[in-house]
């Protein structure tokens, strides 16, 4: 529906925001077909493979946004409990699609575990744009989506986030959050 109605603009609305919603909707459609098929699938299921999910998930951004390269390195057997894999999935939508947004090329998804004081996901998405302004707080920016990233990654995953720019160019986003021990 989103699609048609662009194709009828009357220039009220810049014909950019209505495939970035179009976008967006092809995506949670695609979250909510992961998670259901999921469930479905393992009747007991009370966690979710984070690395067969992103496996899904990664195709079908990279063909709604033209065929921008994702390339995507996931440690296997990170797992999350439900609601929290449903937060995980919106963020890195959140975050791809602003790599997508105001990065150009390819862009980079990393999900590693690791271990300090116990055990943590380190998730990091780059891409090879502009980068963030001198000064760049998420504060000042003060945008939905920078919003939905801290809220997610924050308050949701009980994580912390940072925003960084690479020293070969291009912007860089760092969730760490804890993962629950079985």
């Amino acid at each position: 529906m989103v699609e048609v109605q662009s194709t009828q603009l009357d220039g009220s609305v810049p014909k950019e925001k209505w495939t970035r919603l179009s976008t967006h909707i092809r995506t949670l459609a695609s979250l909510h077909e992961i998670l259901t098929l999921e469930v479905r699938d393992i009747a007991s299921l009370d966690t979710i493979d984070l690395a067969t999910a992103l496996d899904k998930l990664l195709p079908i951004m990279m063909l709604a946004m033209g065929g921008q390269e994702i390339r995507y390195e996931v440690d296997k057997g990170i797992r999350l409990p439900l609601k929290q894999s449903s937060s995980f999935l919106l963020l890195v939508n959140e975050l791809i699609a602003n790599a997508h947004k105001h990065g150009q090329g390819e862009i980079l998804l990393l999900l590693k575990q690791v271990e300090k004081d116990r055990l943590y996901a380190h998730l990091e998405v780059c891409d090879h744009g502009p980068g963030f302004p001198a000064g760049f707080t998420p504060e000042q920016a003060a945008n939905t989506g920078l919003e939905l990233i801290e809220s997610l990654g924050v308050w949701d995953l009980g994580g912390n986030v940072r925003y960084e720019n690479r020293p070969e160019g291009g912007a860089r986003v760092i969730v760490t959050f804890p993962l629950l021990l079985s």
